[in-house]
């Protein structure tokens, strides 16, 4: 009688996972996306929302980037990286649900 060799299979999760995996531009995605919401989870503590987002300067309103503001402000002096994150992950997510809906 011949010894039945067992192997293990993987589960639908662990193939999807592993398929994902070899894709570089999915790893590359999902990497700049981690970023993204490390950014957006960290940036409350990093900057002081009174002081950075409230208390407006209008003197150094549309300034460019320099070693005080690294991305320039815009025409309100707010920092655009901090805090304009979390609305574009959030117009992300909803695009990126709706899209099976969209498409034909």
């Amino acid at each position: 009688m011949a010894a039945k060799k067992r192997t293990k299979r993987r589960t639908m999760f662990q193939e999807t996972w592993h398929r994902l995996l070899k894709n570089k531009g999915a790893v590359i995605g999902m990497a700049f996306l981690a970023l993204l919401c490390v950014i957006a989870l960290v940036s409350p503590f990093v900057f002081n929302y009174e002081t950075d987002v409230i208390g407006q300067n209008l003197a150094i309103k549309l300034q460019p980037p320099s070693g005080e503001h690294w991305v320039g402000t815009d025409e309100y002096a707010l920092l655009p990286a901090s805090t304009g994150v979390r609305p574009m992950i959030s117009s992300c997510a909803v695009l990126i649900f709706s899209t099976p809906f969209l498409t034909f």
